[in-house]
């Protein structure tokens, strides 16, 4: 496996609900998986998972932690190379993560890669 996309998501089922089916898609053709980190949610986001993406794999959190606690839930249970950490209102893009690996896999001096941020309008984010 190449890739496990990680997302956490805090009473944010909007959000991952536009997220989580982009992120699928980025990652299609490319062997992966991804890891929600529910972090106490109120909002039903880890049975939203389960219902609507049974490949998805789901960790409730039972006490809402902080963000790296919450990251590090996934990164126990990670089974890939690379981890791509997502925030649950990301919008990624085709190519994206076929980029981020062609850098890692290229650069062997490379620990990590991010990609370019932009608003919704396509201006560059500093």
């Amino acid at each position: 496996m190449d890739v496990s996309a990680v997302i956490v998501t805090t009473d944010e089922l909007d959000d991952l609900k536009r997220t989580l089916p982009a992120a699928a898609d980025a990652l299609h053709g490319t062997p992966s998986e991804i890891v929600v980190v529910d972090n106490a949610s109120a909002d039903g986001a880890a049975d939203w998972v389960r219902d609507n993406h049974p490949g998805a794999r789901v960790i409730r959190l039972e006490t809402r932690s902080g963000l790296s606690v919450a990251r590090n839930a996934a990164l126990r249970v990670a089974k890939s190379e690379f981890i791509l950490m997502l925030d649950s209102d990301t919008a990624i893009t085709a190519g994206t993560v076929a980029a981020l690996l062609r850098h890692m896999r290229t650069d062997k001096k490379a620990a990590m890669a991010g990609p370019r941020l932009t608003y919704p309008d396509g201006s560059f984010q500093p």
